[in-house]
């Protein structure tokens, strides 16, 4: 039993645990260890030591203010979430498995607060006039710490000087940044590839941006088109569809978008319902990183020829978002070694084994989630995109030549990375990075006034 265990079982005054705490403390967050944090963070330490031992006390009440102090000491935002995660011990055998679940469900709660946090809408502030537009994206990306790319050269378009004039504050990202593009005669495009938003010359009689979306949180939503089908063979086969972009600040990942046709609801210029055709469905869209929107086709039944007009539309989809990333390292990689098993927040790696097949060597590991739920039952693309790679001697970043697929069932996924390195990996270290957690949020938005062809 670690002496830290001990010293947290016994601020419980559950029982006598079968070691003595020094005189004084040298664990990592004193004031009087030469290698501790600033003393601010030794104070954190101690409390948040204090209080995971009251997760184990015989007052359920006690537990539970115990349970509810933790969760506001890791506060709102992550660089606070992020350092007492790191202060919660970690689970062993040694540790009571009613303080390891007590644990668990602590760290799942503060890393789904951190997600949560990532996922609220940026908030922009200008006062400028006449500024090149170079410098105003440059203020928004200081702000926001969403990339915004001048991209009308890279597509071979002319790239004159835009100026904009602007004055405001606490403006929704996404409504600052249609005012600017509006301005400047500018659009985006959100396809690139990139974790960056591309900004190109605005298509000939392309409309305003700003007033045409519904800002949700961190996400824009814009109908894009309607179309009315009849079929002339089979008369009853008749439709409408509403075509939606849904995009989002490039600073967030998320891994997948929901939408229960359930939760959609239109009205005409009547205030009568258009009813949409197999309302019991949803639709799932798997989601691309690199990109920062996707199409969302919503199918009505085809409403009456003296309908004009979609005069609100509703609804509320549900996205899937990674939490906190966490990083694994494994080092002095050798063949044959048996299996390593690594754990941080709710996820947790294997090195399951080194080998070389040809030229080429192969590190294969598996991924599993605390709580997948649809994070690797269904949307697993996620875990394709994260970054991997190995380390040499001097520091030096060695990247994979591709991967395969070993394993995959609703708790677990395998992958062999391969690497195409001729001194060999011996001796080197792996590193992967992957979300410690993916939550589910729901995102509500409304357009009014569609006009039906």
């Amino acid at each position: 039993m670690t002496r830290r265990l001990c010293l947290l079982i016994l601020a419980a005054a559950a029982a006598a645990a079968p070691c003595a705490a020094p005189a004084q403390s040298t664990g990592a967050g004193t004031a009087t260890d030469a290698t501790a944090a600033p003393q601010a963070e030794g104070r954190l330490g101690e409390e948040v030591d204090a209080l995971v031992g009251e997760l184990i006390a015989p007052s359920a009440d006690a537990r539970a203010d115990a349970r509810e102090r933790l969760l506001e000491l890791a506060g709102p935002t992550a660089k606070r979430a992020e350092r007492v995660l790191e202060l919660l011990p970690k689970a062993g055998e040694t540790m009571p498995p009613a303080l390891a679940n007590q644990l668990n469900d602590l760290r799942v709660e503060i890393e789904k607060r951190v997600a949560e946090s990532a996922i609220s809408e940026s908030h922009v502030a200008l006062d400028v006039a006449d500024a090149p537009l170079a410098k105003v994206l440059a203020a928004i990306e200081l702000q926001t710490d969403n990339r915004l790319l001048d991209n009308r050269e890279q597509f071979g378009q002319q790239a004159e000087a835009r100026v904009v004039t602007a004055t405001f504050t606490g403006l929704p990202f996404w409504e600052a940044v249609d005012l600017v593009l509006d301005q400047a005669e500018m659009d985006v495009y959100a396809y690139s590839g990139d974790d960056s938003l591309a900004l190109v010359n605005r298509d000939e009689g392309r409309g305003p941006r700003l007033g045409t979306a519904s800002y949700a949180g961190p996400f824009r939503v814009e109908a894009t088109s309607i179309t009315a089908t009849r079929s002339l063979r089979q008369p009853d086969q008749k439709s409408m569809n509403v075509e939606l972009e849904v995009a989002w600040e490039p600073r967030l990942r998320p891994i997948a978008l929901s939408q229960k046709l359930s939760e959609v609801i239109a009205t005409n210029e009547n205030g009568e319902r258009l009813p949409l055709q197999q309302p019991g469905q949803s639709i799932d869209l798997e989601l691309s990183f690199g990109n920062q929107a996707t199409e969302l086709r919503l199918p009505f039944q085809l409403p009456p020829r003296d309908t004009t007009t979609i005069a609100t539309l509703r609804g509320t989809m549900e996205v899937l978002a990674p939490g906190r990333e966490a990083e694994f390292r494994f080092e002095d990689l050798k063949a044959g070694r048996q299996a390593i098993t690594k754990r941080n927040g709710g996820v947790t790696v294997t090195l399951a084994g080194v080998q070389k097949n040809g030229a080429v060597w192969e590190v294969h590991m598996r991924l599993r989630l605390d709580q997948p739920g649809e994070a690797l039952r269904s949307h697993r693309g996620w875990v394709f995109d994260n970054k991997t790679f190995l380390l040499d001697e001097n520091g030096e970043e060695i990247d994979h030549a591709g991967f395969e697929t070993t394993l995959q069932t609703e708790e677990e996924i395998g992958l062999a990375y391969l690497f195409d390195h001729e001194p060999g990996v011996e001796g080197l270290t792996w590193v992967y990075r992957t979300p410690s957690s993916v939550h589910r949020f729901p995102v509500d938005y409304e357009l009014k006034d569609l006009e039906l062809p």
